[in-house]
């Protein structure tokens, strides 16, 4: 649903939540639906707005989104005498918590639905499993998701130059996917850190001005029919690594080849997580970065010192998307998006007493 930028009348862009538009595809918020499970009928509560509101903000009118979608629709102030209709003996709601945000789906919770029995925990573990593996056209578009993305990178890589402020730089990014793929809402909050500002996650200010010879981290991403991409690129602000960056880039490049060349259907994610750990350890040895014998060094988890976070994650309808319980202790299945970032950081609050 919208919501209101703290007490002010202006809301915060929003989408449609993920499972609602997996299971019905519906991209306007404040609608509800209801399929009939002994029939597979399914029918569209789209919100009905006063007329003053409709002057400012043009809701969806019955028969446009019947047309949209190819669904009855029925506005939501009729939705209680529907269901009343259909006399169900039990009501199955979307409601529970991903485990990636611990963000919760809350169930609908008007005072009639309490006269009728409730289920409000098989439904999204079950979509939650769906959305897991993805049809043929899932990936076409997340496809044309990470094309849009690619070439956004491509657009910072050859604009990138010293004097410039981060956010000058995302600008080329966002530029190229509003005009060329009509872009309207990105994967995830853009990261352009520069210098230092690398070895912060999630660093979102994205305002220094980038000097010579320094690495930038460009973690942006688009998504195209609400389907996300995700990559993260590192490039030298001057055009060209220094040896010492070079190295380091090397290593991490290596590792994302090497992972990508041992995904298959089978797979453990874990034994992917090892392997990188153990490529990271054995490249920063191999500079007299760190010290010591491989297995002994994964013993101690010294890798987490420079890697702080997973090798990867589902991708789908939402960045972190859902069933990252199964990846992190099942295997890998055909239709299974993953993404594979590792990395490399030198974080000085991680090597300091």
């Amino acid at each position: 649903e919208e919501m209101l930028i703290d007490s002010t009348d202006t809301n915060y862009d929003v989408m449609q939540e993920s499972c609602f538009y997996y299971s019905f595809g519906v991209q306007e918020v404040g609608f509800h639906a209801c399929i009939e499970l002994d029939t597979g009928n399914t029918t569209l509560f789209p919100p009905k707005s006063s007329i003053i509101m409709s002057i400012f903000q043009n809701p969806p009118r019955k028969a446009d989104v019947t047309k949209k979608y190819g669904l009855p629709a029925i506005y939501g102030s009729k939705m209680e005498q529907t269901i009343k209709a259909l006399n169900p003996s039990m009501i199955f709601l979307c409601a529970g918590t991903n485990i990636c945000s611990d963000g919760k789906i809350e169930p609908p919770n008007y005072p009639w639905l309490k006269t009728y029995q409730l289920n409000a925990e098989c439904v999204y573990p079950l979509i939650s499993r769906l959305r897991m593996i993805k049809s043929p056209e899932e990936i076409d578009v997340m496809k044309s998701a990470i094309e849009a993305t690619a070439e956004g990178h491509i657009e910072m890589m050859k604009n990138c130059k010293p004097g410039l402020r981060e956010a000058q730089l995302m600008g080329f990014f966002r530029n190229e996917g509003l005009f060329k793929y009509n872009v309207k809402f990105n994967a995830y909050p853009d990261i352009v850190a520069s210098s230092t500002n690398a070895a912060t996650l999630h660093y979102e200010i994205n305002n220094r001005i980038m000097q010579p010879n320094e690495l930038v981290l460009c973690d942006c991403a688009h998504r195209i029919c609400q389907y996300c991409s995700d990559i993260t690129t590192t490039f030298p602000t001057s055009g060209k690594f220094t040896e010492k960056q070079k190295q380091i880039y090397e290593i991490v490049l290596g590792i994302n080849r090497k992972v990508q060349t041992e995904l298959k259907q089978g797979v453990l994610w874990g034994q992917m997580e090892a392997l990188c750990s153990r490529m990271i350890l054995e490249g920063l040895l191999k500079l007299g970065i760190v010290k010591g014998d491989v297995d002994t060094l994964l013993k101690s988890r010294v890798q987490r010192l420079f890697m702080p976070h997973s090798l990867g994650h589902f991708l789908g309808l939402d960045a972190h998307d859902v069933g990252m319980e199964h990846l992190h202790l099942g295997t890998l299945m055909s239709g299974m998006v993953v993404t594979v970032e590792p990395g490399i950081y030198f974080i000085n609050m991680m090597f300091t007493k």
